[in-house]
């Protein structure tokens, strides 16, 4: 059997070599991996590689935002994105309209209102079929999948920005080749971006993913099995022990608030609350761009406030790296207590048993507080050990009742799973399955 496996963010190539997944596969079937160009980290393995022109990624990238708003009417967090990236509001009659303001502002970004007008067109069933079919057309991505001759192909889903996840989905449906989606992240099927197509098969992270994927993309796959994270993996490995005792504050990639200031008033609200000794250590998101060198300078001068001491000084070369993973697993597991904007940081730290406090609150005017427009953190809302302050005085009483709290216990199991076996056997299991049901009538 050939399984072809396509990794469509280069990043996820880290998660492919540390869980051991190729591996195991090798071991059954012969197994062919399709990566986009250029690959810049060393892989030590064959690989074949498509390429994406810069018209034809704007294009898909044009489609999949338009028909994402199409979509966003019925699921909030969908259009959070929308707005964020383009601009574009959500009126109470379910239609966007382009504010004035932000449109001057993005007058030299073409790409927002061509995705408005193809957004208006795509209300018509037949164009927007039409958009989808063009999508498709991608030779360079067509002939490395052809070429290797799947029986099978796994997906592994990088949030659906790019577009590779419907096209191959759809590809391989025309083709009748088998599919297989491993959604890697816990908003992935939230908040990110629409599937187009139903995979054969079907790996999320536990209940409430299978939900998402039923009721928001409408997946019925032949084959769904609960999977859990794919970069989250504390029962596969020995955690870093840390002895001191201290809090952890984990950054957002797309800070709401002013994070920095953010970890100054949580360290003089640990003093205030007699935490002197405690240590804060701080985990800015490496996707946030924010400058390291600034972080150290602002920080330097401040007792008891840690930079996580597994990353390197470029912020971005820590994301989805082997040690800096396995290190944040350390930090989820020993905090006394994590404190977070927004960030699925939160679920992972919960499914540990150490209490979560979320900031739920945006300094920019007017904005709604982010557990009120990310719908999937409202799966939060009642959980044990979980809080979410709407300010930094509620904030204050959040810490003194999280810190007298002490769980031994998975708080999120509809999430977030606990389990017992490798995560390269779940994934066998569930590649090995979808191929033996492809077959099977429906």
């Amino acid at each position: 059997m050939n399984i072809t496996v396509v990794l469509p963010i280069r990043r996820l190539t880290t998660i492919a070599d540390t869980s051991n997944i190729l591996e195991r596969l090798d071991r059954e079937a012969n197994v062919n991996l399709l990566l986009p160009f250029p690959v810049t980290n060393p892989i030590e393995r064959t690989f074949d590689q498509y390429r994406e022109s810069r018209v034809g990624r704007i294009f898909r990238d044009i489609v999949l935002n338009s028909h994402t708003m199409l979509k966003s009417a019925q699921v909030k967090s969908f259009e959070t994105r929308i707005r964020i990236t383009l601009g574009l509001h959500l009126n109470f009659l379910g239609d966007y309209r382009l504010n004035m303001r932000e449109l001057i502002s993005k007058l030299n970004k073409p790409r927002t209102l061509l995705t408005y007008i193809v957004f208006v067109f795509s209300k018509s069933k037949l164009i927007a079929s039409l958009f989808k079919m063009c999508s498709l057309i991608w030779p360079s991505f067509i002939r490395a999948l052809l070429k290797s001759k799947p029986d099978i192909v796994v997906i592994f889903s990088g949030g659906a920005f790019t577009g590779v996840e419907n096209v191959c989905i759809k590809i391989c449906e025309i083709l009748k080749i088998p599919t297989v989606l491993i959604v890697d992240n816990w908003d992935n099927l939230s908040s990110k971006s629409l599937f187009w197509s139903c995979p054969t098969g079907l790996g999320v992270w536990g209940k409430n993913m299978e939900n998402d994927a039923k009721l928001i993309h409408g997946m019925q796959p032949k084959v769904l099995k609960h999977i859990g994270s794919a970069r989250f993996r504390p029962n596969e490995h020995t955690l870093v022990p840390i002895e001191q005792e201290f809090l952890f504050f984990a950054g957002s990639g797309k800070p709401l608030i002013n994070e920095l200031d953010a970890v100054l008033k949580v360290r003089e609200l640990m003093n205030n609350c007699g935490l002197f000794s405690v240590e804060l250590i701080y985990r800015p998101h490496p996707m946030s761009e924010m400058n390291m060198d600034k972080i150290k300078e602002l920080l330097k001068s401040k007792s008891n406030i840690q930079i996580d001491p597994s990353f390197r000084d470029d912020l971005s070369e820590n994301f989805y790296q082997y040690e800096t993973l396995r290190y944040l697993e350390s930090l989820c597991k020993y905090a006394r207590l994590v404190i977070a904007p927004q960030s699925t940081i939160i679920v992972e730290s919960l499914s540990l048993g150490t209490p979560v406090i979320s900031l739920n609150w945006a300094d920019a005017y007017n904005r709604e507080r982010p557990l009120d427009e990310y719908t999937h953190l409202l799966e939060l809302n009642g959980t044990i050990g979980y809080f979410a302050p709407q300010s930094f005085f509620e904030l204050r009483h959040a810490i003194i009742e999280a810190m007298q709290l002490d769980f031994e216990y998975n708080l999120v199991p509809e999430i977030l799973p606990t389990f017992d076996d490798n995560y390269s056997d779940r994934i066998f299991s569930l590649v090995n399955e979808t191929y033996v049901k492809f077959g099977d009538p429906d």
